[in-house]
């Protein structure tokens, strides 16, 4: 099971609140997860977790009471991989988390091995390459016939296609990439080619870490006072917006997101009347 969340972690398959878990943002994740896409085949996980509830809304509802303490256990064990052991019922909200399958957990039956990520199984240099003989001109032996010339080809396609896909992937932000491009998308940045911009949505230089770490917080309710110092917000149209990271406001770029303060979380969150 940790295996899974470290490779779907190293393919860039899990969300933000995943990648980089902490109490707050496990207990965010569980909320999205839950509007999502609730199942009742996770009823029991949820009951364990957040008490019987009667519907989805009703969970939504438990999950935003839930202290965020709840959580540390299963953020010790994504985050320290010398750990292999928690709970069973941890085990099945990450499970649960990260759509794994199958699930529920079953009491005595180990989860199955994941594979390691795949890669392009290639066939023996001798399977490939006759150098016994030559069909070419030239001095026989010594240019050697190709065998299976289809198949060499579509490998060589194939390891061009991943190069330049790694290419655009792991390229530092901090330099210029041709054709790599990105536009915001509601709540996060989408990469996009530069020739192929988003209508009248303005596209900027892809930006990997913007890509990576810069979502909105679209559940604020689930902040809490442990979100100080990782969490920033702006004013805009008389709402508040909060952010995963620091920078501009990706759509009116002119105004710089504030660092989130206690006093910000008390009005905004909390709701608690200001006596000034």
């Amino acid at each position: 099971m940790l295996q899974t969340y470290h490779d779907k972690k190293a393919q860039n398959e899990l969300p933000f609140h995943l990648s980089h878990p902490t109490a707050a943002r496990l207990k965010a994740e569980c909320l999205r997860v839950c509007e999502k896409r609730y199942h009742r085949k996770d009823e029991n996980l949820l009951h364990s977790f957040f008490d019987r509830q009667e519907d989805p809304a009703s969970y939504r509802n438990a999950i935003r009471k839930t202290d965020p303490d709840k959580f540390r256990p299963l953020v010790t064990y994504l985050k320290q991989s010398g750990q292999r052991r928690t709970s069973e019922k941890n085990i099945e909200l990450l499970a649960w988390l990260i759509d794994f399958e199958p699930r529920p957990f079953r009491p005595g039956e180990p989860y199955p091995a994941q594979p390691a990520l795949s890669r392009p199984k290639m066939d023996a240099p001798e399977q490939l390459v006759d150098t016994r003989s030559s069909q070419l001109p030239g001095p026989a032996g010594l240019i050697p016939s190709i065998k299976k010339p289809g198949k060499l080809i579509l490998l060589a396609a194939s390891a061009t296609i991943v190069g330049i896909t790694t290419y655009f992937i792991l390229k530092p932000a901090s330099t210029s990439i041709k054709g790599g491009c990105m536009y915001w998308d509601k709540d996060h940045y989408q990469a996009v080619p530069c020739n192929q911009p988003p209508g009248e949505t303005p596209f900027y230089l892809l930006d990997m870490q913007k890509i990576t770490h810069f979502r909105r917080i679209t559940q604020p309710d689930t902040l809490t006072p442990h979100s100080l110092g990782s969490v920033w917000y702006i004013k805009i149209n008389g709402r508040i917006e909060f952010y995963t990271a620091s920078g501009n406001h990706p759509v009116d770029t002119s105004r710089h997101l504030l660092r989130l303060s206690s006093y910000i979380l008390n009005k905004y969150i909390y709701h608690v009347p200001d006596h000034h």
